[in-house]
């Protein structure tokens, strides 16, 4: 059985100018009580934060916000929510501690609204997972827009009928989950619900971050591309006629200046290095010169 999946709900057919369809994404990631305190870190990060996700921009880290803050610690929170249980047999070693979701949208929907608009639909999120699994299992829920798309984590500890049980909550559940956040959030916003029967992309979350690192490198790669075009049009003489070109061209040719100066200040210190140490060689031999002459009058007299 797959420790997590990724779940793309085509929970909307609302269609913009440029024909692109919208999307709730929902992903849900099932965590051990060795993966908590990791994913912790990454969610409660600060400008400090030093991880392998190549998608955070710390400068913006600041804009993150909670819609439900975390009472302490994940895993002592956790922990002190199982003590509070009356359980008749002690918690399996590889039981599931945490369920941690990725709640978003498609870039388009961000696009068109505004700030107000993205906190209530991110608080919409947060309040049916409170209604629907108790307010006291909400451990933690925070807003990143410090990377490519805005999204929410939403941490939920699995507790159900008095006991640590993630299989009764999810396993299967997922699909009537989709219809579920579609009816309380989705309709709020104009969204339809997906058909029935629609075929539904399954990723891991890590492969899942590595598909929107690879979208980023490709979509910086086609950048440089134009700007290396637009470089060698200008230097053939060749100056674009579009306002937009010709901005490329004047960003390209600063960039190519730039690192010209860059290399011919490292080109010049090397020389000057050179320089000093030729001066140095020549002060030795002179020494080496007047040593060898006083040595010579010695052995003379």
């Amino acid at each position: 059985m797959r420790r997590s999946e990724l779940h793309f709900c085509k929970i909307s057919k609302f269609l913009f100018k440029e024909d692109k369809f919208i999307y709730i994404i929902c992903n849900l990631d099932k965590l051990k009580k060795s993966d908590v305190s990791p994913v912790e870190e990454e969610n409660e990060r600060d400008e400090t934060y030093q991880g392998s996700n190549t998608c955070i921009d710390s400068s913006r880290t600041y804009q993150n916000y909670h819609t439900v803050c975390p009472q302490g610690k994940y895993l002592d929170v956790i922990e002190d929510r199982i003590s509070g249980l009356n359980l008749k047999r002690k918690v399996r070693s590889d039981a599931v501690y945490m369920c941690s979701f990725v709640l978003t949208a498609s870039p388009e929907f961000f696009k068109v609204s505004t700030p107000d608009k993205q906190q209530r639909f991110f608080r919409d999120f947060t309040n049916f997972f409170k209604d629907k699994y108790g307010e006291e299992n909400v451990l933690s829920a925070i807003v990143h827009l410090d990377e490519t798309n805005p999204h929410m984590h939403l941490n939920l500890i699995p507790i159900v009928d008095g006991k640590l049980c993630a299989k009764e909550l999810f396993d299967g559940q997922l699909v009537k989950l989709q219809t579920e956040i579609w009816k309380e959030v989705g309709q709020k916003y104009g969204l339809e619900r997906g058909k029935s029967g629609n075929s539904i992309e399954h990723l891991s979350t890590a492969e899942y971050k590595a598909k929107k690192i690879l979208e980023e490198a490709e979509s910086k790669k086609a950048e440089t591309d134009d700007y290396a075009e637009a470089l060698t049009q200008a230097e053939n003489g060749e100056f674009s006629w579009s306002k937009g070109g010709l901005k490329k061209q004047i960003v390209a040719l600063t960039a190519e200046n730039a690192n010209l100066k860059k290399r011919l200040d490292t080109s010049m210190g090397e020389v000057l290095e050179l320089d000093k140490e030729n001066k140095e060689l020549k002060e030795h031999k002179v020494k080496t010169s007047i040593a060898l002459t006083v040595l010579a009058k010695t052995k003379a007299t």
